[in-house]
């Protein structure tokens, strides 16, 4: 839905708890999703294994971690802005308990978003106000004795499961056959007083059952931050990451351009790679914004950007072409090298086809300018053709090369688009029914540069 959305993507791999700002601590986020760990008894419908190994502290034991992710996503947030916290878990201990622990540690900072803003025609139940915990074996309620008390109990493993051996640890080893592991229960796990929860308003958590609407069991809750929260992780404790995704040298550019065609107004200084990975080069494409930034993430990046040009030939950059992933992306900054045709064209040109889509088709070169609608006296060696699909579809965008002919390459989903906006059947049909096809070569799919 926006079209440059992917070039101000970047993908970390890092502790949420401990997530770091982006550049300075003026510099926080919009929305925040904590789509957190959880026992997924949400799933049991087609998890069917999780019946024999269920028991209530699968839930119980994530409490601590599931609160610490939240709470730093709230961190994260600048005011006005969302934070939605979600699991795939039904047990109020990972849902509307960590909601009530983490509203009470922000001190009035958030509050609950009414679901029916948003969620109007969504089948729901609404938040828990009450819970009862259970003992390990299920057989007898646990009772909370006060705001600070913490109840420890004896727990029998159940078999082939690793029994926490202190609060919040996941990682323990299995006991010994026979052996008994303790489990500590805190007072944020029990639902709260009636008076406190009248103003926490947990009514406003959205719990979807899975036989509302044939899906699997879901939490969610949505939190507008009224009142940013401190910055609480100091940049002196964390590590250091180094960005492995670098801004282009003019050596690396110059053979680029050798195998893409791009104007002089390009804005080059957004293209970055990873030298890491040159043995099969890609070169991603940022917004202004990321690419400024994304040099002082202090987090393990593993992704920026969306990927706008590819190598064909291993260790080369010089046999560089258009990614199908960016073609949408580049069309708007070619300006005149840019290439216009129809739908019509397209269909054409690909002719009657077999039951799987073409990867791609190769136009002969007498017939490209017959091909498209607007095509630079110069045909570019590598680029995007804009496909017009009508007002139903709008425009799509196909990447092209020149080295073996005038290859374009298009994906099942374009192709799809395409059969759908010339009203076409999304079967094949036969030869006798399609429009004289365009002298063209349905290629094979070819290996890719990393086999």
């Amino acid at each position: 839905r926006l079209p440059d959305a992917k070039s101000r993507l970047v993908i970390t791999n890092h502790d949420a708890t401990s997530f770091p700002l982006v550049m300075s601590a003026d510099n926080k986020f919009d929305r925040v999703l904590c789509d957190v760990m959880c026992s997924g008894d949400g799933t049991l419908r087609k998890s069917v294994d999780l019946w024999a190994r269920w028991n209530p502290l699968m839930g119980a034991h994530l409490h601590e971690q599931q609160a610490r992710v939240l709470m730093r996503g709230m961190g994260l947030c600048k005011e006005g802005g969302i934070v939605v916290y979600s699991t795939c878990s039904m047990n109020p201990v990972e849902d509307e308990a960590v909601i009530a622990r983490c509203l009470r540690e922000a001190g009035g900072a958030f509050e609950l978003i009414d679901p029916q803003e948003q969620l109007a025609d969504l089948k729901m139940y609404h938040g828990m106000a009450s819970w009862t915990l259970l003992t390990p074996n299920g057989e007898a309620e646990i009772h909370n004795t006060g705001a600070e008390s913490k109840l420890t109990l004896d727990k029998q493993p159940c078999s082939g499961e690793a029994a926490p051996s202190q609060e919040g640890d996941q990682t323990s080893k299995p006991p010994r056959r026979g052996a008994k592991a303790k489990f500590t229960y805190t007072s944020s796990m029990f639902p709260p007083e009636a008076t406190e929860s009248e103003s926490l308003r947990l009514e406003r958590c959205v719990r979807v059952a899975p036989h509302l609407q044939d899906t699997g069991g879901f939490f969610i809750a949505g939190l507008r931050c009224l009142r940013e929260l401190p910055n609480t992780v100091s940049i002196s404790h964390r590590a250091k990451y180094t960005c492995h995704f670098v801004p282009l040298s003019d050596d690396v550019l110059a053979d680029v351009r050798k195998g893409v065609t791009l104007p002089d107004s390009f804005p080059f200084h957004r293209l970055f790679c990873n030298p890491e990975t040159s043995r099969t080069p890609k070169i991603y494409y940022l917004a202004e914004d990321c690419a400024k930034s994304v040099s002082s993430i202090n987090a393990k990046i593993v992704q920026v950007g969306v990927k706008v040009f590819e190598s064909q030939v291993k260790h080369s950059w010089a046999h560089s072409r258009v990614a199908a992933d960016g073609a949408a992306t580049l069309a708007p900054l070619l300006g005149d090298l840019l290439l216009r045709t129809s739908a019509a064209h397209v269909l054409r040109a690909v002719g009657n086809i077999a039951a799987a889509p073409p990867k791609s088709f190769t136009v002969d070169g007498d017939h490209v300018r017959d091909f498209t609608e607007y095509c630079p006296p110069e045909i570019p060696t590598s680029g995007v053709v804009e496909v017009d699909c009508g007002e139903s579809i709008g425009k799509i965008y196909l990447p092209f090369d020149t080295h073996r002919g005038f290859t374009v390459h298009l994906t099942p989903t374009q192709h799809t688009l395409l059969l759908v906006s010339a009203g076409k059947p999304l079967r094949p049909t036969d030869a006798a029914e399609c429009d004289e096809p365009l002298p063209v070569q349905v290629d094979p799919p070819q290996p890719s540069a990393e086999s």
